[in-house]
């Protein structure tokens, strides 16, 4: 495919002349990429430069990782709000289940390790090799979280919850 010289006209500018290249319009030019299709991030099989959407939204979910489940999914960005949709009702479940006040952090650190590993999960289905490693770690915390929390329940339903005051809050 052959391509037109640009046209070279002489405009008047600020009272001078000046020379102007305009480019013909049949067609023959090729297209600029896409702002999405720009971007450097290395395919790991080929090495070529692939999409950097997932790489970012990567880093965004480990930056906002804690307190993740706790986001509105209605103004959270659309690839994340099903997960912080299902993050946060999985939260509500557990505190249901654990409802113990001594527990509540530890049930907000497995909510939000479950969601960051449902997100990561769905950019490694997306194409993201890297975010399946990340993902996996996340399920990783997430197990060691619900087992920590199973294993303190236990204690509190088989010691009881201690309402006493501590030594050092009691006047004397």
């Amino acid at each position: 495919m052959t391509t037109k010289p640009p046209d070279v006209t002489v405009e008047v500018s600020h009272g001078r002349p000046r020379l102007a290249l305009r480019r013909p319009t049949d067609g023959g030019t090729t297209a600029l990429p896409d702002a999405d299709d720009a971007g450097p991030l290395n395919d790991p099989v080929t090495g070529r430069f692939t999409d950097p959407k997932a790489a970012a939204r990567r880093r965004w979910l480990k930056r906002r990782a804690e307190g993740v489940a706790t986001l509105d999914p209605a103004r959270c960005v659309s690839w994340l709000s099903p997960y912080v949709k299902d993050g946060g009702a999985y939260g509500a479940e557990l505190l249901a289940r654990f409802n113990d006040p001594a527990l509540a952090r530890l049930v907000g650190a497995t909510a939000d390790a479950h969601t960051v590993f449902r997100g990561l999960l769905a950019l490694g289905a997306a194409g993201d090799p890297k975010a399946l490693v990340e993902a996996r770690a996340w399920l990783r915390e997430h197990r060691a979280c619900l087992r920590e929390l199973s294993v303190l329940a236990g204690l509190v339903a088989e010691h009881g919850s201690n309402d006493d005051p501590d030594p050092w809050e009691t006047p004397r």
